[in-house]
């Protein structure tokens, strides 16, 4: 007998997250280039006009974190696959896992320091 248990993920709803999540790695790249250091928030940006952003940043979807390390600044940005999982009042489903992508790999929560990123310069990452 076999049993096929279902684990939540929507493709289309992954597609539109992952394409958020790419416009924003350039944005915060660009704010990079234009003023040498990353963005506080990523509410700053030009996306953040975009609703399905402004719901995947406030609800979680989309994670963001900077820091200064070594007087070198880094970046992370994390986005969540659909999942089996949601929030109490969220209109999003959550998996434990996701892509993350940044400056720096050490500031990355890698699965493996011989890790690949994708095309689009994400890496996995497990949210458990």
């Amino acid at each position: 007998m076999f049993f096929f248990l279902d684990n939540g993920r929507d493709s289309e709803e992954d597609s539109k997250r992952e394409k958020i999540a790419i416009q924003v790695k350039l944005e915060i790249e660009h704010y990079y280039d234009q003023n040498s250091h990353y963005p506080i928030s990523l509410n700053i940006l030009p996306v953040a006009s975009n609703k399905d952003f402004i719901s995947y940043y406030k609800e979680g979807v989309l994670r963001y974190d900077r820091t200064l390390a070594k007087d070198k600044p880094m970046y992370q940005l994390i986005w969540v696959y659909s999942g089996p999982f949601t929030k109490e009042g969220s209109p999003h489903s959550f998996a434990w896992s996701g892509k993350q992508c940044g400056n720096d790999k050490t500031f990355l929560n890698l699965m493996s320091q011989d890790a690949k990123p994708d095309r689009h310069g994400f890496f996995d990452i497990d949210l458990h």
